[in-house]
């Protein structure tokens, strides 16, 4: 049993009043712009998924010369981004993570983790935000709907765990569901949403994990172009004791909110656990 029952009026559905950035651009290295308006999205090829909004997070949308697609967008009824989903195939994320709501199955071998960005009561009405990307970042508001925390501060708060630097992404922080503050090192428990902060000790950027690998000799269908071994993964986490136990890869997925620039790391570090 996760040990939720301290924080978990704290953590769910808590929104923080900052804004969450002014871009999406999308997998590490690459950098790919994610459009942020229905305009945007109709000009780079994006095309409605239905013409239902989906409760919480908007009017859905996929870039239709995907084979496959891991991406969908979702756009609030005044045209504004309001949220973003990822999906895994293959076998299933570990079941822990499912049951709690985190990973919600959409067909067999498909499980889907969503991230809303905007108030749940204005993405399906005609209601104009001045923030440019939205001003929460929650994950799945209809499963576990857990919000993540904007701030470097709220995150301590809450006891999540420091990680490594790298310029462009800021610093990483992790959440064990079982051990937090601490980390129990076990795959099943590690939150599939990584956080990272900037210079300003402000969102910068989250990546998806998934411990079933996506990507392919051939494509990596937006996910990082190579999925991680443990030791590699563990690079994230600057702890010497760190495992990962319960799998030996993880395929990540990063998105990024602001200007590369504003994350730097101490002492000119570029990468890794600067001091």
């Amino acid at each position: 049993m996760y040990r939720t029952a301290v924080v978990a009026t704290v953590l769910l559905a808590t929104v923080q009043a900052i804004d969450i950035g002014d871009r999406m651009n999308r997998t590490y290295t690459e950098y790919v712009p994610l459009p942020i308006t229905v305009a945007e999205a109709t000009a780079q090829g994006w095309e409605p998924v239905n013409t239902v909004c989906v409760p919480g997070l908007g009017y859905p949308f996929y870039l239709k010369t995907e084979s496959y697609n891991t991406t969908i967008l979702y756009f609030g009824k005044s045209g504004q981004v309001a949220g973003m989903s990822a999906d895994v195939f293959g076998s299933a994320p570990p079941q822990r993570l499912v049951d709690a709501g985190y990973w919600i199955k959409v067909s067999e071998q498909q499980y889907r983790l969503y991230l809303a960005y905007r108030n749940p009561s204005e993405v399906c009405e005609l209601v104009h935000s001045n923030h440019t990307i939205g001003d929460r970042i929650v994950i799945n508001p209809m499963g576990v709907n857990r919000s993540l925390p904007l701030t470097l501060a709220a995150a301590t708060k809450e006891g999540w765990f420091k990680g490594s630097c790298f310029y462009g992404m800021g610093t990483h922080w992790f959440f064990d569901l079982e051990g937090h503050p601490n980390m129990t090192w076990k795959a099943e428990n590690l939150m599939p949403i990584v956080v990272m902060y900037n210079n300003d000790d402000v969102i910068h950027a989250t990546f998806f994990s998934s411990w079933t690998v996506q990507q392919s000799l051939l494509h990596s269908v937006d996910w990082e172009p190579i999925p991680l071994p443990n030791a590699l993964m563990c690079k994230n986490t600057c702890a010497a004791d760190c495992t990962f136990a319960g799998t030996h890869f993880w395929s990540t997925y990063h998105v990024y909110y602001r200007d590369l620039a504003l994350a730097t790391c101490d002492g000119g570090c570029t990468s890794a656990c600067c001091a």
